[in-house]
C-alpha cells in the first residue's frame, strides 16, 4: 500500500518546547503523540473496511483454504474480518532526517488470506487471457486501486472491479483529528513531565 503523510507544521510553540528538554524525554512525547495520531487513521480504515466492502459484489477473494460449501458472503466476511485484525500501528524503521519521527498503518505482511493466489491454466489455453497459475496478488491493494475480475477457470472478464479507496479515504477524511489529537497528547504528556519534576519548570 502506498504512504500518506500528515506533516505537523505551524506548531511552533510546541516544538520549542520539545528543543528544549532533554532528548529522550522529547522523543518519548513525540512517540506516543504520533502513535495516538496514526491509531486514528487505523480505526477509521477498519471502519471503512465494514462501510464500504460490505456492499461490493466483487470483494469475494478466495485467500487460503476455506471449508467446502462456503458461501461468497462468507468468504468476503472472513477476509474483511482478517483484513480488520492484520491492520497495525508501527514506527518506520528507516532511519529519517533530523527532526523527523514518523509511525505507520500497515497491513502485517504474515498475516494469512491477504494474497491472492491465481489458479489458471498458466497460459496453456490461447482463450486463457488471465494471470499465470501460481502468480500472487495483495489483495488489499487490489482492492484499494480495483482489479480484473478473474473467474475460477481462470478467464478475465473484459469488466473491471472498481477501486474501493477505503485505505486513502481515511487519510482524507482523518487527516485534521489526527493532527489535533497528536497535539493535544503531546501537551499532555510535556505537562506530565513538568509535573513530575516539580515547580519552576
Amino acid at each position: 500500500m502506498d504512504d500518506f503523510d500528515v506533516k505537523m507544521e505551524g506548531e511552533e510553540a510546541l516544538i520549542k518546547v520539545l528543543q528544549a528538554i532533554e532528548k529522550k524525554m522529547a522523543t518519548t512525547v513525540v512517540r506516543k503523540g504520533t502513535r495516538v495520531g496514526a491509531k486514528v487513521f487505523q480505526k477509521q480504515i477498519q471502519s471503512n473496511i465494514l462501510s464500504m466492502l460490505s456492499g461490493s459484489r466483487h470483494v469475494a477473494f478466495k485467500g487460503g483454504k476455506t471449508k467446502a460449501g462456503a458461501t461468497k458472503a462468507a468468504v468476503k466476511g472472513r477476509l474483511m474480518d482478517t483484513m480488520r485484525r492484520a491492520l497495525k500501528v508501527r514506527k518506520v524503521k528507516t532511519k529519517q532526517p533530523k527532526g523527523v519521527y514518523k509511525m505507520k498503518t500497515e497491513f502485517d505482511a504474515g498475516a494469512k488470506d491477504l494474497v491472492y493466489i491465481a489458479k489458471g491454466r498458466g497460459g496453456a489455453d490461447p482463450n486463457f487471457m488471465g494471470p499465470v497459475m501460481g502468480n500472487r496478488s495483495y489483495i488489499p491493494s487490489a482492492i484499494e486501486y480495483g482489479h480484473k475480475i478473474v473467474g475460477w477457470g481462470g478467464r478475465v472478464s473484459k469488466k473491471r472491479a472498481a477501486p474501493i479507496p477505503f485505505y486513502r479515504k481515511a487519510f482524507d477524511t482523518e487527516a485534521h483529528t489526527a493532527k489535533d489529537k497528536t497535539i493535544i497528547t503531546m501537551w499532555n504528556e510535556l505537562d506530565k513531565i513538568a509535573t513530575s519534576l516539580g515547580p519552576g519548570v
